[in-house]
């Protein structure tokens, strides 16, 4: 997962990833929106119940932030399971190349892992 100048790969980030106890994401497994697109955002837990806050920003290439949504106090049931956060069509210039990214944080009640 290195690279011969000792450089993480995609592969590497993916790993890290997928391993966490909670990772949200869209459901749809498209790498390219339309203008028109919604985004199915869900949350995986992997383990013990907790509850936390999904945000979803929608950035340009630059890093700035043009959209995002909150979804706040998600209960996650004890074991494995998915929740469906609902759609989410982020206000954005119609043309451009834009990332997404998703974070989980501590909510309400706190999430120790």
């Amino acid at each position: 997962m290195l690279d011969y100048e000792n450089h993480p790969k995609l592969a590497f980030y993916a790993h890290k990833m997928v391993f966490q106890p909670v990772l949200a994401g869209s459901k749809n497994v498209d790498i390219a929106y339309g203008p028109n697109d919604e985004i199915p955002v869900i949350v995986l837990n992997l383990g013990k119940a907790r509850t936390v806050d999904v945000v979803v920003q929608a950035k340009n290439m630059d890093g700035k932030i043009l959209d995002k949504i909150i979804f706040e106090a998600v209960e996650l049931p004890d074991g494995k399971g998915l929740i469906n956060l609902g759609d989410w069509k982020p206000d954005l210039p119609e043309k451009g190349y834009y990332g997404f990214e998703y974070l989980v944080l501590p909510g309400s009640s706190g999430m120790t892992e």
